[in-house]
């Protein structure tokens, strides 16, 4: 199984989670193999888990910022109630870096709709591993209804 069909909504969530054991802890993540298990034990997949830390470790300028940017209304047009917090959350960890956030607006604005949860958890990880995206990707959120196979 390829990376790209190991996408899944709670990845997104879990890189979340992995930030707050880090912040609880100083801002390092002093024992990934500890953090593995607990995550496990709360129901996800290892291979969801380990796609996770993955990302996570992509971000070794992890820390906690204080304060953050404030969204502008018409950003949050773009975005559901549930995909801002969980964009603020985020940034607030420094998971996404100001160009990513930038990023995720731009495909946002995209589409007609707000992007809600599930679709912004999916954009938010094609961003964060950008290097590893393949082109065909990166203008497209699957299941978006505009593309043509």
């Amino acid at each position: 199984m390829d990376d790209s069909s190991m996408r899944d909504d709670t990845i997104i969530d879990i890189v979340v989670m992995l930030a707050e054991i880090a912040d609880s802890s100083g801002g390092v993540l002093a024992d990934p193999r500890s953090a593995r298990k607990k995550i496990i034990k709360k129901g996800h997949s290892p291979k969801q888990v380990d796609r996770a830390l993955s990302l996570f470790g992509k971000k070794s300028n992890f820390r906690v910022k204080k304060p953050h940017r404030v969204f502008s209304e018409h950003e949050l047009s773009f975005l559901s109630p549930e995909s801002a917090k969980m964009l603020s959350s985020l940034v607030r960890y420094g998971i996404l870096s100001d160009e990513q956030v930038e990023l995720i607006f731009i495909r946002a604005s995209l589409d007609e709709e707000k992007l809600n949860l599930d679709e912004f958890r999916r954009v938010a990880e094609m961003v964060i591993d950008i290097d590893n995206l393949k082109v065909s990707e990166a203008a497209f959120v699957e299941g978006d209804e505009d593309t043509v196979n």
